[in-house]
C-alpha cells in the first residue's frame, strides 16, 4: 500500500516537473521571437543622461551660488 502511494506521488512529481519545463520551453522560446528591446536598456541610458545633466545643472547653481556671495 505504501508502496502504490509512493509510486504516485513520484509519478505526480514526474508530471509536475514536465509541466514545469514545458512552460519554461514556452518562455524560453518567446522571449526568442520577440525582437523588441528590453525596456531596461531604452531606460538606463535615459537615466545616466539624466543624472549627468542635472550634476551639471547643481554644478552651475553652486559655482552661482558662490559668485553671489563673494560679491
Amino acid at each position: 500500500m505504501e508502496r502504490k502511494k509512493l509510486e504516485e506521488e513520484k509519478e505526480d512529481a514526474l508530471a509536475a516537473q514536465d509541466a514545469a519545463e514545458e512552460a519554461l520551453r514556452r518562455v524560453y522560446t518567446h522571449q526568442q521571437d520577440d525582437d523588441s528591446l528590453p525596456l531596461e536598456s531604452i531606460i538606463a541610458p535615459l537615466e545616466s543622461q539624466i543624472k549627468i545633466h542635472k550634476h551639471e545643472v547643481l554644478k552651475t547653481i553652486c559655482i552661482s551660488n558662490f559668485f553671489l556671495v563673494s560679491v
